[in-house]
């Protein structure tokens, strides 16, 4: 009654499920399946690593869903899952190799998680026609941010019926019961982050140095963009504008690339330091053509992280929007964030660097730029 294997082949880097066997568990080199009653499938996972504790526990109750024949609904996120039914968890989960007591009827588990699942409230985000579901996840703490973009597209507003107004990106709604949401996209290309970023040399006004920046835009159809808004709220006007900076790996790890999402990410590791910089802009940069306004921000000193750590940075365009002629920012809305438009400090200048001694091996620009090449530790240090 018990299947061991080695958990050090390739071939165990695979994670084979979807089947309704009883549990396993890892120990040392091997794992080792119970079989609680007979089966013609078993449900085997076998990692290369060990697991964390409550990577344990999700794949348990996974597993004892399967068991209970239990639908697991398609919108949950792990950490969601485990929050429907911390109640069993002393009861119905199994940590070390024994085999599952039963002290619990079949029905009588496989009715209460069914109740804890179906009772827990669901946003659902359709599409503009209302035919076209783009989101949908649980909320269990009463609470929902919206948020600033579904799969890349951003957000410009959402509709709901609940409120009868919309209700904008980076807000908290309370959630009590499953609601619909209209979500109101941006649309595609309005506001693009430019694909390169170049160097730019300036003379610093505080101490009269010539100094080099790292330049980065975004293009926006202020056109386009303008007619949506008015679309939703006529009295809306622009109040500002500006680039978001910020390393990568912070945009991957808070999820999302906004404001509050940063700070969120920032607060949770306990940073008191900004997570990114907002380079805000007076007017556009270029309003020659109301269909291609551009934006552009340039970042002027590096700091001594920076240069330790060279990362690869991330940039989106923002555009503050005052909804009732307060003269207030009441909410952002934010540009198609495109990787590819990431860019490393270094590396962008060592390119200029490059270009101009191509062109001129004695530019008496080059000493500015090997200066501060020399400053910067290897590109993407961790």
């Amino acid at each position: 009654d018990r299947i061991e294997a080695s958990a050090h082949e390739e071939l165990y880097n695979a994670i084979n499920t979807a089947a309704t066997g009883d549990h396993t568990t890892k120990r040392d080199s091997k794992i080792t399946l119970y079989q609680r009653t007979p089966m013609d499938v078993y449900t085997v996972r076998v990692y290369t690593g060990a697991l964390t504790q409550s990577e344990k526990e999700y794949n348990h109750l996974i597993d004892l869903l399967g068991f209970y024949q239990v639908a697991i609904p398609a919108a949950a996120t792990p950490d969601v899952l485990m929050t429907l039914a911390p109640d069993f968890m002393d009861t119905i989960f199994v940590y070390d190799d024994a085999p599952i007591s039963g002290k619990t009827g079949f029905s009588t588990v496989k009715a209460s998680l069914v109740e804890a699942f179906e009772n827990v409230p669901m946003v659902t985000v359709l599409d503009e026609t209302g035919e076209n579901t783009l989101l949908e996840t649980y909320v269990t703490d009463g609470a929902y941010r919206l948020p600033t973009a579904i799969d890349g597209q951003p957000v410009l507003a959402y509709y709901s019926e609940f409120y009868g107004e919309f209700v904008y990106p980076d807000s908290t709604i309370a959630v009590d019961a499953s609601t619909t949401l209209v979500a109101i996209l941006v649309g595609d290309d309005v506001i693009t982050t430019d694909a390169a970023a170049e160097t730019r040399i300036f003379v610093d006004e505080e101490d009269g140095l010539t100094k080099i920046g790292v330049r980065f835009g975004a293009t926006v159809n202020y056109a386009a963009f303008m007619n949506k808004l008015a679309e939703i709220n006529p009295d809306a006007t622009v109040r500002n504008r500006g680039m978001l900076l910020t390393p990568k790996a912070y945009v991957d790890a808070a999820g999302e690339f906004s404001v509050a999402a940063l700070d969120a990410y920032a607060a949770a590791n306990g940073s008191t330091a900004g997570a990114y910089i907002a380079i805000s802009s007076a007017d556009w940069y270029d309003k020659a053509d109301d269909a291609a306004y551009a934006l552009k921000g340039t970042l002027m000193e590096f700091s001594e992280k920076t240069l330790e750590k060279n990362p690869t940075f991330a940039v989106v365009a923002f555009i503050e929007l005052d909804l009732d002629g307060d003269n207030i920012s009441d909410t952002i809305v934010y540009g198609e964030y495109d990787e590819a438009a990431c860019f490393n400090v270094q590396s962008v200048i060592q390119a200029t660097r490059d270009n101009l001694y191509n062109a001129n091996a004695t530019d008496e620009r080059l000493p500015l730029y090997d200066e501060l090449l020399a400053k910067f530790a290897p590109a993407n240090a961790e």
